[in-house]
């Protein structure tokens, strides 16, 4: 029982000590290594306090002399629970770390920022901004490099304090994918969707929208760019051409079937029409779509 007490008022007694190994904040930026200068350090403030100011996101750098034994995953995951950088509501907070001596750094992101700041994306920072920089000991350069690029990130993908909204995907803008890819869904779905309200056929708009839902929720999704006015001119476009094709006898045929042509008081139908009886022919489905989930393996 004895030893028990004691163990019990050594580990009490054990931790003030750990709390205090890690230094108390001093603001945003906290050179405790000594290596940024004034006028960075002025810069960074500066950059911080603003995003904090649109966003509600905490950007904290800190430079350590010493990671204390621990890992440098380890050292910015404790120190980023201490000093609880982020809104509490919000978990939207950054730690660059930074520790010179031992030569290792870290992005530590906050559950709320993690979408939008994942690990590749953090990795690839540190890749390109920073160690190039640090390499030749220019410190300041390659903190302030970091820092510049997760302000941008969070600039552009959190709501403001004005209520911009949120989006995973608003700045998702490269044209050289969004085109190619959601093109062609958009181009095949709005070609339907004319052959659809030409020949009245009801099958042919619900084709349509299995191919266009996803690409026209990208669209509303993000802000107007090349990409969303490239992809809004190839909808417009294959529908005109495809309302156009539709007057044709073959599309009338092919889609109305025995129902025949169409005037101004013809009704809309679901497809073609036959002679057989109803059920559904071996080898069809239902028509459904996959959001693309699943798994594979390898041996």
């Amino acid at each position: 029982m004895r030893r028990l007490v004691c163990a019990i008022l050594l580990a009490t007694a054990a931790m003030p000590s750990l709390r205090a190994a890690f230094p108390q904040p001093q603001g945003y930026v906290n050179d405790f290594a000594g290596v940024i200068d004034v006028a960075t350090a002025a810069e960074l403030d500066r950059l911080i306090r603003k995003i904090e100011t649109e966003t509600s996101a905490e950007i904290a750098v800190v430079t350590v002399k010493s990671l204390g034994g621990m890992s440098v995953e380890e050292y910015a995951s404790k120190l980023f629970a201490d000093w609880g950088i982020g809104k509490k509501s919000r978990d939207n907070g950054v730690l660059v770390l930074v520790a010179p001596t031992e030569r290792r750094m870290r992005i530590e992101v906050g559950y709320g920022l993690e979408p939008i700041l994942p690990d590749a994306l953090a990795g690839r920072i540190i890749r390109e901004e920073c160690l190039p920089a640090f390499r030749s000991n220019q410190y300041p350069k390659g903190i302030l490099q970091g820092v510049q690029r997760v302000a941008r990130i969070i600039e552009r993908r959190e709501p403001t304090t004005a209520g911009r909204q949120n989006s995973t995907a608003d700045q998702i803008d490269a044209p050289f994918v969004l085109i190619p890819f959601f093109g062609v869904f958009i181009a095949l779905g709005a070609f339907a969707a004319g052959i659809g309200v030409r020949t009245k056929t009801r099958n042919a708009l619900l084709f349509a929208s299995l191919f266009l839902i996803v690409p026209l929720w990208f669209l509303v999704m993000l802000p107007f760019s090349v990409s969303s006015l490239a992809l809004m001119t190839i909808g417009v476009a294959m529908a005109a051409f495809g309302y156009r094709k539709g007057g044709s006898e073959f599309w009338i045929k092919t889609m109305r079937g025995s129902a025949g042509r169409i005037d101004g008081s013809a009704l809309w139908i679901a497809g073609p029409s036959s002679g057989s009886g109803g059920g559904s022919s071996g080898g069809s489905f239902g028509g459904g779509s996959s959001g693309g989930g699943g798994a594979s393996g390898s041996w």
